[in-house]
């Protein structure tokens, strides 16, 4: 049996549908919009659900090493990564990504659904207006991480501001909310010491009743067409809209499939580069290349190594959603019907064939031509595999950290640190362009590239073959994992 179908026996167990299915009346959950069924702006379930916690919550910790009863306490909000996870800052300084309870929104980062952006772009506006956050859980009945122990579990309570529209000065319970506006099916079975149940059965009976967004109705911004467009990483970055994206809506539905060689890899992820050039380009323009984005745990690393060809299915988007820089999403991986994911390695016939020059010279980077001595000129590098001199400097201000958030930092890096299990996730030493103040960090990703923060002093000079991408207002390397075979850092002095 289904979820659906395991919801809608609960519920009528519950004897709580009674009438709820005549005509387009929406249940105890309020009625239904007839004449969009993609907008809502009613939540009566929301709305008169009270918070509990007002005398005391600022001065309770989320502690995820509690054992068992209703824990709760004040958070501050990190950022966003989709509709249903977020990062937050408990009131003793513990930093961790939290996974809501009782949803689960479209993908929108590493795979693209129907409403996914949509979802993930509503939450990210409710939250940015909200003045106050508190997080709780029933230990007894949820735990406090996920299976895969990184990150916490928990309902989100949220304080409205006082000029707020449709709420003004009022705690609500996003994890309902989201069911309620129907940005998600409910996921919640088991009562819970805070009885949230009872309105979460009945948001759910709402929406498939009148068939939102989730529930049936097509989100108007995703490309539910079956055809695949066959690209190159040139054809993505320059006609980002053609495909289904824009700047705004930052994901799309429109699947891809692109052929391209791998120059290198970063964990489970990598950089591949077009074979051949697009019609638009000149004989002599260099091959641009796409950052593909699998996930921590596709097991990507294990199919594909650098020097290979890789043809796959995918689709694009942007990271961060506020940037543009574009990246390839949605990898398929499992080799499912005909979406396969296949590699052409050196010594098959077909290798040399679809390769543009000798395999040794398509493997070498992009050269600057001339110094680098302003970011413009430097931005003439961005998407390509190439090979820079940098200098490692000290900076002493305010900087973008990985969520988008101010923060002051003093040395010559930073460190990010998975807050549930202590294992380091990446590591920025902040450089200079080689003689030069134009900005170009070097992006160290978890574990893998053989590389730490020790490694680097204060005025050295690295030369990188790496991928130059965006984060934020800055160019960024992002360094490779070391390949024996291939000296892709090199300390210089």
């Amino acid at each position: 049996m289904n979820i659906k179908a395991k919801l809608l026996a609960f519920v009528l167990s519950l004897g709580i549908l009674s009438g709820a299915l005549a005509g387009c009346e929406g249940g105890s959950g309020g009625a239904c919009n007839s004449e969009d069924p993609t907008v809502l702006y009613t939540t009566p379930l929301t709305d008169k659900l009270a918070f509990p916690y007002e005398s005391d919550y600022a001065t309770k910790n989320f502690d995820t090493t509690a054992t068992t009863g209703v824990m709760y306490g004040k958070v501050t909000l990190g950022a966003v990564t989709d509709g249903d996870t977020a990062s937050f800052t408990t009131v003793n300084g513990t930093y961790m990504r939290v996974r809501f309870l009782g949803i689960n929104t479209p993908e929108s980062t590493a795979k693209v659904e129907p409403w996914g952006v949509k979802a993930s772009k509503w939450m990210a506006t409710v939250f940015e207006k909200a003045v106050d956050f508190c997080l709780v859980t029933d230990v007894d009945v949820h735990g406090t991480l996920d299976s895969s122990g990184s990150r916490a579990l928990a309902f989100v309570w949220y304080k409205t501001a006082a000029n707020d529209e449709l709420h003004p000065n009022q705690w609500r319970l996003y994890n309902l909310e989201c069911v309620e506006q129907c940005y998600s099916e409910n996921f919640l079975f088991e009562e819970n010491a805070m009885g949230y149940l009872d309105p979460f059965l009945t948001a759910h009976e709402r929406g498939e009743t009148c068939g939102y967004r989730v529930h049936g109705a097509k989100d108007p911004d995703y490309n539910y067409a079956k055809t695949v467009s066959e690209v190159t990483c040139y054809y993505v970055r320059h006609n980002f809209d053609k495909i289904g994206i824009d700047f705004q809506g930052g994901g799309s539905g429109s699947y891809l499939h692109i052929t391209g060689l791998v120059v290198g890899q970063m964990g489970d992820n990598m950089v591949i580069r077009d074979l051949v050039r697009d019609v638009d380009q000149l004989d002599d323009d260099p091959l641009e290349c796409l950052y593909v984005y699998a996930g921590y745990s596709s097991a990507l690393g294990s199919k594909v190594a650098v020097g290979d060809i890789a043809r796959f299915y995918c689709r694009a988007s942007k990271y961060p959603k506020t940037s543009t820089n574009i990246q390839l999403v949605d990898v398929s991986t499992r080799n499912a019907g005909k979406y396969i994911f296949e590699t052409i390695t050196p010594d098959m016939e077909e290798y040399a064939e679809l390769l543009p020059v000798a395999p040794s010279a398509d493997m070498d980077p992009v050269i600057p031509d001339a110094e680098i001595t302003t970011i413009e000129e430097l931005s003439k590098y961005y998407a390509y595999y190439c090979k820079l001199r940098v200098q490692v400097r000290e900076i002493h201000h305010t900087e973008i950290d990985d969520d988008g958030n101010e923060v002051e930092v003093n040395g010559y890096f930073r460190e990010t640190f998975n807050s549930q299990n202590g294992l380091l996730t990446a590591t920025t030493v902040y450089a200079h362009v080689a003689g030069t103040e134009v900005i170009c960090n070097i992006r160290i990703d978890g574990q893998t590239s053989g590389l730490r923060a020790g490694d680097f002093a204060v005025g050295d000079v690295w030369e990188f073959k790496a991928y130059l991408s965006m984060y934020y207002e800055n160019y960024q390397i992002q360094v490779f994992n070391l390949d024996k075979t291939i000296s892709n850092a090199v300390k210089i002095s």
